[in-house]
């Protein structure tokens, strides 16, 4: 049992851990209702495209997906989730037969239809990103108006709701390994649609430092061209290199900048990992079925590309491939 705000919030975090990441949406509103009581909830998310507010998605927890049709159809009379995406962090409280009095159309076609005549709605808008997180908890009218004092905790608990479902996902990338690697390495994720939803710190800078004109939260039209249709696969560009992986509807994304050893040819890298790995030039000649000498010119070759003198400044630089 959740007994108050406080223990709340550390079981969102607690749960980030534990819940596989495709029910923690659910499963985090159900603690919320232990403490703010509602009836049902749509937490989505958006972003801002040529100057409009695009929706990229909307999870509907205990409403039919028929209330996700009928919300397209009175989209632009939405004067809450107006409000609420101009007063960012604010938690709007609004009553449905007061705000709509001049629209009984949407007030009994839509919001009472679906019991949602009484709102909470809270836009977050996440800096590393750029992704705007909404939500908006409900009541019918035949339930009391939300109090003050549960807008502020709505207001309160919205950020730690956001922030722990992103750790989820983000937590589920490093159990597969994924984030477990080089420390020059930034993670993220998106999903099919190249929205990131989640990204570590460093990530977003490091796409900006090869598209300075990118704005979040799509990813850069070059990188979208290289994934569309790809389970894995990464784009070497000027300055980053951008590793995927998809599983399921998202891509694990991996990023670092650009360093000399990726100007290295095909050869010249397997040559250059055997030999960080300590083998010799013989042992390297007999695995790629070449002749010592052979390997010996590469090797020469990736010292003088690199810069570097010995071994062990090799297998530094190799280290950070991985």
């Amino acid at each position: 049992m959740i007994p108050s705000l406080s223990g709340l919030i550390l079981s969102l975090y607690r749960g980030s851990r534990d819940i596989p990441a495709t029910a923690f949406q659910d499963w985090a509103l159900e603690q919320t209702r232990q403490i703010l009581a509602f009836e049902s909830a749509i937490w989505g998310r958006a972003g801002i495209e040529n100057g409009m507010a695009q929706i990229y998605s909307v999870h509907l927890h205990r409403l039919p997906p028929e209330s996700l049709a009928s919300y397209a159809r009175f989209r632009d009379r939405d004067t809450v989730g107006a409000m609420a995406m101009q007063a960012m962090g604010t938690t709007i409280r609004a009553a449905g037969h007061e705000v709509l009095a001049n629209d009984p159309e949407m007030l009994e076609q839509h919001v009472r239809r679906f019991g949602l005549d009484y709102s909470l709605t809270t836009c977050i808008v996440d800096p590393r990103t750029g992704l705007i997180s909404f939500m908006t908890l409900f009541r019918p009218e035949q339930q009391m108006h939300f109090t003050e004092d549960e807008r502020l905790a709505a207001q309160s608990v919205v950020p730690h709701l956001i922030e722990s479902c992103q750790q989820s996902r983000l937590m589920q990338l490093n159990a597969g390994g994924i984030a477990n690697s080089s420390s020059e390495r930034r993670f993220a994720v998106c999903d099919a649609d190249f929205v990131l939803i989640a990204a570590r710190d460093g990530f977003a800078e490091l796409l900006r430092g090869e598209w300075p004109d990118w704005n979040a939260p799509r990813l850069p039209e070059a990188a979208r061209i290289k994934m569309l249709g790809a389970a894995k696969g990464s784009h070497a560009g000027d300055r980053i290199m951008l590793s995927f992986d998809r599983v399921s509807d998202l891509y694990w994304l991996s990023a670092r900048a650009k360093t000399a050893i990726d100007t290295l040819g095909k050869r010249q890298l397997e040559i250059a990992r055997l030999s960080a790995q300590g083998q010799t030039y013989k042992q390297i000649a007999a695995t790629l079925k070449l002749a010592p000498a052979t390997v010996r010119n590469h090797l020469d070759a990736v010292y003088r590309k690199l810069g570097i003198g010995s071994r062990g400044e090799l297998a530094t630089l190799v280290s950070r491939l991985d």
